[in-house]
């Protein structure tokens, strides 16, 4: 009976960890403004058959439809959605661990941002980097490149990018260094923070201090 007792604790200890990952994970969704331009119709439907594609599991029709709607924000010039849409294929790539392909698209994104001159988004491609070292387990170059992205980014046009960042770098290290994963932490203390962001915060905490 005390046995039985003890597993179920530290089962639901377990459980308790793996919820408040996922919160963490979730509100670690890099995302840049938190209002966004009016979207056309032909922008919704694009965006859409990705999200259906991955819904049903169906990796070629994401590549096609990923392809689709990064064609269509390059024909309008929407830099900032075409960026953050290439980040969001390589961060399939990535849960996919597909690793050559994404590090291939990353080195490709970085070459693209450089030859339009809108080098105002490198930071999505550091961004990158951070998700891809991150998934490998070196926590050192992840951390790295999480800290360039935050070095790019404009503190009060994008707050709720920082948060994200902050949260990123406390997420990765807590592998290394707990105190300085409490660092990051802290240091958002007079950020701006929507309650998602607020909610991230205090599961990292708990899974910092367990």
């Amino acid at each position: 009976m005390t046995t039985f007792v003890r597993y179920t604790t530290r089962q639901q200890s377990k459980n308790m960890k793996q919820r408040l990952l996922s919160l963490v994970v979730l509100a670690c969704t890099i995302f840049v403004c938190s209002a966004r331009p009016a979207v056309d119709e032909q922008e919704s439907r694009l965006r859409m058959n990705i999200s259906e594609a991955q819904a049903r599991s169906d990796e070629k029709g994401f590549y096609e439809a990923s392809d689709n709607y990064l064609h269509y924000l390059l024909t309008k010039k929407k830099w900032e959605q075409y960026y953050e849409a290439w980040l969001d294929r390589i961060t399939y790539n990535i849960n996919q661990n597909h690793y050559f392909r994404s590090y291939a698209d990353i080195k490709q994104m970085s070459q693209d941002i450089k030859e339009h001159h809108e080098e105002k988004y490198q930071y999505l491609a550091y961004i990158a980097l951070g998700r891809y070292y991150n998934n490998q387990g070196n926590f050192e170059l992840s951390e790295q490149h999480y800290r360039s992205a935050l070095e790019l980014t404009d503190s009060l046009s994008k707050p709720h990018l920082c948060v994200n960042l902050h949260l990123a770098l406390a997420d990765v290290a807590s592998n290394t260094n707990r105190q300085r994963a409490l660092d990051y932490l802290n240091h958002m203390e007079d950020m701006p923070k929507t309650l998602r962001q607020q909610a991230s915060i205090f599961a990292q905490r708990c899974l910092i201090y367990d």
